[in-house]
């Protein structure tokens, strides 16, 4: 998923830089999955970032969860920091994150972006997206 689990275990409980590192770690996962499955006659994946939203279950880590992530991924990119519940009582941060593919294959018709889906981590998937 896009939060800090790895199988079926939570990583790194009251730790959050550490969950939002290895949240970060399981989107790269999930980015690769993706090129291999779905491009997998191009050897490094194309990924472009769109934007991104974290979710953080205490707003005492804003500040520091702000400052990593912008080192980490944003890239001044578009994100949105939310505060509220997350779906595991010791998760401490979520992403969610949109990509565009810009490698070989990016005009196929009806393909725009892949959305990584972080609200059940349980059942994280990629979406795609249909362009207009």
């Amino acid at each position: 998923g896009t939060a800090s689990i790895v199988g079926h275990a939570t990583r790194h409980a009251g730790d959050v830089l550490a969950q939002l590192d290895e949240a970060a770690v399981n989107v790269e996962a999930l980015l690769r999955h993706a090129a291999v499955s779905h491009f997998p006659d191009v050897g490094e994946p194309m990924w472009a970032p769109e934007s991104f939203k974290v979710y953080l279950r205490h707003a005492e880590h804003a500040e520091a969860v702000r400052a990593a992530f912008e080192r980490r991924l944003a890239r001044g990119l578009p994100w949105t920091l939310l505060q509220g519940d997350i779906c595991r009582q010791d998760l401490l941060v979520e992403l969610e994150a949109v990509y565009r593919w810009d490698g070989p294959g990016c005009a196929r018709p009806g393909l725009r972006s892949y959305r990584l889906l972080s609200r059940a981590p349980r059942t994280a998937r990629l979406w795609r997206e249909e362009g207009p």
